[in-house]
């Protein structure tokens, strides 16, 4: 309401009325200010009209973003995985303000605000203060309203002169409190949300944590949760101290100051009155924090689903698939406009009882309210001056009173909405703890099942051992081995039942086989990716141990960082240009620094269209160059180059002592290597030397280790069609 504009409307009319009926004049002030109680009462639309600051907030409760993919949405994508029934069913998992709730908050507000000596804790201190200020200010604000009626019905002009000036002044500190309110507010969301980012960054990008989550989908857009997710609950935490501290206290000083003027029975009665709506309110209203919930979910699939068509959009225009994925992305933005509908449905009829109870209920309050005070035996004692002056004061505290009340039943929507984002929020923070707790088990059976490691075990990952977190154990060693190891895909899908193989400096292992047979899956143990199911697995620290994918990672930085990845530049000493341009001149990449527009610190959109996929390519090798590991596994890493230069990057190899494991469907990479492990793809396999017959066969001169143990020691030629002949 503005004060402002009613007061100079109360101001005219009262003294017209006082020109001819001066004896009416106590009266007319007792109507106005009654109108005005019941007006102010339903001010800022407690729940009916306008929304509300808490119903906005509680409207963006819980964003829960698609647990399925633009491709699994798909009509004829393949029949559901154990893991997308798991996630669907998390989807429906109901979000309720309850014990778990109170129990999830309070650890995040732990990591939020660790203590109270802390910056967070003055932020709070002068938070208190300035609230504390702003009531009293507000009971001041109260009193002058009051004054300026009474010197307005006394029609005396410069005594009513002089207290709009004092209000003007009084004003002033009002103002800078209000400011100062929002300012430090501000400061603890910032200081929340860099505390809970940092927390989770620390503990989300590690080796053991992070494919877990994203590769393998433990829990579904951790993107959203590490930063939409944090920041709102950041935003509504810090702002949930005001909304329930400030109408507390505003609650205790007003109800105290009306008091005064006609006992505790005026602000039992409102207090009452809005118990009474809260017991209603919480009887009748819908679960709008779960179909907030479904909704956000929604949303999540149809914003998902156009991520997926961003990241395909040359292979979709290229095989004319516009139609379908239109129709894709349309069934998913009419399922998400269908629930946005029933919630706009819901509400406008839970509106209904809320503006029975509260808006025109609160009028009738307000007019019994104001009798109470109207019939007391101070109030008969006053002239009309002071009669209307007490009325407007007393109107305004009351006024206040039911804001403070109401402000206070609305912070259950707004602790609705924190509810969705705690429970999203600490989704993460289970996942990230029962992988953590799986790598600690792990790196235990390791421990005691290998009492002795190679002298550099104090090098290797931080999640050294965790891929034994079933039964499997993982050792730290100078050679890559695997033992009777399983290869199992998260999904529980056996690839092959007993691995063996191992691969000793200067031996260079081809892998060969179908797709699907479990080539990519080996490297997965072998990088602790995936769960290990049985055996045994030695391997040398990260360090020595070099993975260059078929399409590179491209960080942002300058050429140097791209060039030393994972490593940053800045903090690197003793790298001169030299030794990273010979890198570069390795890779067949030197003449990139001829180019316009690239320099040694250029910062380019090195993912984008900076480098050509082959390019791409030519930069991890020369990374690789740049680390000169023991052992590099190369995962069709050549596949955009030209034979020429790929004969120059494995000679590179070769010079600088780097054993390879390497998985290429081109012919033209196999003649680098002297070992070879061939899958069949029915799940065996054979591990043997390798040597090359006239017509390009792969010839395994003595088999080593093998599925069917009937064939080691025996030779064997795969021939180009894939046929195996035994060699007599």
């Amino acid at each position: 309401m503005d004060w402002g504009a009613e007061l100079a409307w109360l101001g005219k009319v009262v003294t017209d009325k006082l020109r001819t009926e001066r004896p009416t004049a106590a009266a007319l002030g007792l109507s106005l200010a009654t109108v005005m109680l019941a007006s102010a009462t339903a001010e800022k639309g407690i729940v009916g009209g306008e929304k509300t600051k808490q119903e906005k907030a509680a409207e963006k409760a819980a964003p829960t973003s698609s647990p399925t993919t633009a491709t699994d949405a798909s009509p004829t994508g393949p029949a559901m995985s154990k893991k997308e029934a798991d996630r669907r069913a998390a989807a429906k998992v109901r979000v309720r303000v309850d014990k778990a709730f109170v129990k999830n908050f309070f650890k995040l507000l732990r990591i939020a605000f660790p203590k109270m000596r802390s910056q967070q804790g003055l932020h709070l201190v002068a938070l208190s203060l300035l609230l504390l200020v702003r009531t009293a200010l507000s009971l001041k604000i109260a009193q002058m309203a009051g004054m300026l009626a009474k010197r307005m019905v006394e029609a005396k002009p410069w005594p009513f002169y002089s207290a709009v000036i004092v209000l003007a002044l009084w004003s002033v500190p009002a103002s800078l409190c209000n400011s100062g309110i929002k300012y430090v507010t501000a400061l603890l969301q910032v200081a929340f949300r860099r505390n809970l980012t940092q927390h989770f960054h620390g503990r989300y990008l590690t080796q053991e944590a992070f494919f877990r989550c994203v590769g393998l989908g433990s829990v579904d857009h951790v993107d959203q949760r590490m930063t939409e997710d944090i920041q709102r609950w950041s935003d509504d935490a810090a702002s949930l101290y005001s909304s329930i501290f400030k109408p507390i206290v505003d609650i205790v000083l007003f109800s105290h100051q009306v008091a005064k003027f006609g006992g505790y029975k005026a602000p039992g009665l409102i207090i009452a009155w809005y118990g009474l709506v809260t017991v209603l309110m919480r009887l009748l209203a819908p679960p709008f924090a779960a179909m907030t919930n479904q909704q956000q979910r929604m949303e999540g699939d149809f914003r998902g689903g156009h991520t997926h068509l961003l990241s395909y959009a040359e292979e979709v225009v290229m095989s004319q698939g516009e139609v379908n994925q239109r129709s894709t992305l349309n069934r998913l933005f009419h399922a998400a406009l269908r629930q946005a509908n029933a919630i706009s449905f819901t509400r406008a009829r839970h509106a209904i009882f809320d503006g029975l109870l509260v808006k025109y209920g609160s009028v009738m309050v307000g007019y019994a309210v104001c009798a109470i005070s109207n019939f007391s035996a101070e109030a008969s004692k006053l002239n009309s001056g002071e009669l209307t002056g007490l009325y407007l004061h007393t109107s305004r505290l009351l006024t206040d009173l039911a804001k403070a009340i109401g402000a206070l039943i609305l912070t259950y929507k707004t602790v609705a909405g924190i509810a969705g984002y705690t429970h999203r929020i600490c989704e993460l923070d289970k996942s990230i703890a029962a992988i953590e707790k799986a790598a600690s088990r792990a790196r235990r059976q390791a421990s005691s099942s290998s009492p002795t490691t190679a002298p550099d075990s104090a090098a290797a990952s931080p999640s050294s051992a965790f891929a034994s977190s079933q039964n499997g154990t993982v050792v730290v060693g100078d050679t890559v081995e695997f033992e009777q190891v399983p290869i199992v895909s998260p999904d529980s899908t056996v690839l092959i039942e007993a691995l063996s193989f191992f691969v000793r400096p200067g031996m260079n292992l081809l892998i060969v086989g179908p797709n699907g047979c479990g080539k990519s899956s080996t490297f997965r143990l072998l990088g602790e990716l995936w769960p290990l199911q049985g055996g045994r697995i030695t391997k040398p620290s990260y360090e020595h141990l070099y993975y260059v994918p078929q399409r590179p990672y491209m960080s942002s930085g300058s050429l140097r960082d791209q060039i030393v990845y994972p490593d940053r530049f800045s903090e690197l000493t003793n790298v001169s240009e030299s030794r990273l341009y010979d890198c570069l001149a390795a890779a067949g990449l030197e003449d990139i620094l001829d180019r316009p527009g690239i320099s040694w610190d250029a910062k380019l959109n090195w993912s984008g269209d900076a480098l050509s996929h082959g390019e791409k390519q030519k930069l991890a090798m020369a990374r690789l160059f740049f680390h000169k590991p023991r052992f590099a596994i190369l995962d069709e890493c050549s596949s955009a180059v030209d034979v020429d230069v790929e004969q120059k990057l494995y000679q590179a190899c070769f010079d600088r002592g780097i054993t390879l494991l390497t998985i290429a469907h081109r012919r033209s990479v196999w003649q680098y290597h002297n070992w070879t492990l061939a899958f069949d793809g029915n799940g065996g396999y054979m591990f043997s030397p390798l040597k090359f017959t006239d017509a390009g066969d792969l010839h395994l001169t003595k088999v080593v280790f093998a599925s069917d143990e009937a064939m080691i020691g025996k030779a064997v030629v795969r021939t180009n069609a894939g046929a195996q002949v035994l060699v007599q």
